[in-house]
């Protein structure tokens, strides 16, 4: 007999919480393997589509530009990163990511539905459909 879908909006959010937590998880494990710090990681990540001011990067981070200095002072000495003046105002400095950075970021941001084990018990047509779904409500 299938299984029936959730039949409250509470099981639903509950089920959602635990995604949340799993992917979460997930991704502060392989934070932790490559010792980083969840604001380097976002720093790192945000980097990928080229450099940013440091104030652009503070203002994703909720942080202020002394904090900020600290992230970028520990991931520069990792050569993740290296500062940059702008060509357009030599008084901001931009941050981007070395190729050793872009290495780091590709690893954390690998599939993770090999570290989900219930994702390797569905059939290719439960994955299908489940992406179809996920799709449509969050696409």
């Amino acid at each position: 007999m299938p299984e029936r879908p959730p039949s409250s909006e509470a099981e639903l959010d509950d089920v959602l919480a635990l995604v949340i937590g799993c992917m979460r998880d997930i991704w502060h494990r392989r934070m932790r393997a490559l010792d980083l710090t969840p604001p380097q990681a976002i720093t790192l990540r945000k980097l990928l589509d080229g450099p940013m001011s440091m104030g652009s990067v503070a203002e994703v981070l909720s942080c202020d530009a002394s904090t900020l200095t600290g992230i970028a002072d520990r991931l520069e000495e990792r050569r993740l990163i290296q500062r940059q003046l702008d060509a357009s105002d030599r008084r901001v400095k931009l941050l981007a990511l070395t190729e050793t950075g872009r290495t780091l970021v590709d690893s954390i941001d690998r599939p993770f539905t090999s570290e989900i084990p219930g994702i390797g018990t569905l059939s290719e047509h439960e994955r299908t459909t489940l992406t179809r779904l996920l799709s449509r409500a969050f696409g």
